[in-house]
């Protein structure tokens, strides 16, 4: 068995070569064991899989751009059980040097040649007939173009205008997170805007992240803030100004469930609007330079 293994690792290494156009020995063997080791514990012979591949019988890729399917559906019955085994592979190598490959990714890459690795910087992970797509887990992150000192340096210079204070935050630290839906932060922020109006809890709003006011509208009902909805009306907006050089954003659950984000803006807000993309946590640490985000979640 051993030497049977090996022997397969070194008939996989130039298959993995020509699929991911990866050179680095490290990078190469890592996916051959991975690969080699799906391979034995699915029963199934490489030379036969090579054969089956080079037919492209053995996945289609096209259900990534469907809301909605199954992943194990589009799997031939002969190559299901391989195709568990590797969509929870995570070997190092396909992405940037020694970083572990996305959930999906690898099994997608290695059971169909319509599969590509993007090549296009910020143009997805991988490609479906040279399509890009960007492939996820179940929670994303949607990224904003300003950092998070950016911002909180931004509201500092309008705070004075708008007679607004910084919420607490930990070790006498303070910042002006309006977003944040902790009960501490969501006190603080709802007698914070009461004290000033409405009317100018909405122009420090549209002030603080430069967008028209009316949009920040919905936050208020009945002059009651709310943070969630702030959330939504933020996710809508980064998802606006997000740079989309890929086709579908695509999300693998656990079981193989597939929903898909698409470039189309109304679309997004739709989905926002109906909570069937959800906010599930803020990425705008305050006090680091990385850029602004929201965690979601699409169901």
């Amino acid at each position: 068995m051993i030497n049977n293994f090996s022997e397969t690792i070194e008939k996989v290494k130039p298959f993995i070569k020509e699929i991911t156009n990866k050179t680095a020995i490290k990078a190469v063997d890592d996916m051959a064991r991975s690969f080699t080791s799906s391979l034995f514990e699915s029963d199934i012979n490489f030379e036969d899989f090579i054969l089956s591949y080079k037919k492209d019988e053995i996945f289609n890729p096209d259900c990534l751009f469907d809301d909605q399917s199954n992943l194990f559906d589009f799997i031939h019955s002969n190559y299901k059980s391989l195709s568990k085994v590797l969509f929870s592979s995570r070997p190092i190598g396909l992405g940037t040097p020694n970083a572990m490959v996305g959930e999906g990714e690898f099994m997608c890459l290695l059971l169909s040649p319509r599969v590509g690795i993007s090549k296009k910087k910020d143009s997805g992970d991988i490609t479906v007939d040279d399509r890009p797509i960007e492939m996820k887990g179940e929670q994303v992150r949607i990224f904003g173009n300003i950092t998070g000192v950016e911002l909180q340096n931004h509201a500092k210079s309008i705070a004075e205008t708008f007679n607004v204070e910084p919420n607490p935050v930990v070790k006498d630290r303070k910042a002006f997170e309006p977003w944040g839906t902790s009960p501490t932060k969501l006190q603080h922020w709802k007698e914070q805007f009461k004290h000033i109006g409405k009317d100018n809890a909405l122009d420090f709003l549209a002030t603080l992240f430069q967008k028209p006011k009316e949009i920040f509208t919905e936050c208020f009902e009945d002059d009651n803030y709310d943070a969630k909805i702030l959330n939504k009306v933020i996710l809508k907006m980064l998802f606006r100004d997000m740079t989309k050089k890929w086709e579908a954003f695509t999300m693998i659950d656990s079981d193989g469930r597939i929903t898909t984000i698409t470039t189309n803006l109304d679309e997004f807000d739709s989905k926002v609007d109906s909570d069937k993309i959800y906010v599930t946590g803020d990425y705008f640490r305050s006090f680091q330079n990385n850029n602004i985000g929201l965690y979601c979640e699409h169901i």
